[in-house]
């Protein structure tokens, strides 16, 4: 199975042709150009993933009660007495 980068990769040049493909290969500052775009493809895939993933946390503290909260504390508490 091809990794998420490969996956990412071969979408991004999928649409070029073979001519097009060899000007990349042998122009290093136009390589640099594309292997820099992927870069940027993966770090905005990432940042939504954690856009997401801090979404669902901040909706789920939004959602807490004041019972649910006073359980944290109390939790919290005994995790750093452990601690010391």
């Amino acid at each position: 199975m091809y990794s998420q980068d490969i996956l990412a990769t071969l979408s991004m040049l999928n649409h070029l042709s073979n001519n097009d493909l060899e000007e990349i290969l042998n122009d290093d500052g136009r390589f640099e150009e594309i292997d820099n775009d992927i870069k940027q493809h993966k770090i905005l895939e990432a940042t939504k993933q954690v856009e997401c993933q801090l979404d669902g946390e901040s909706e789920s503290l939004e959602n807490l009660d004041i019972d649910d909260i006073e359980k944290l504390r109390k939790k919290r508490l005994q995790e750093m007495k452990k601690v010391h």
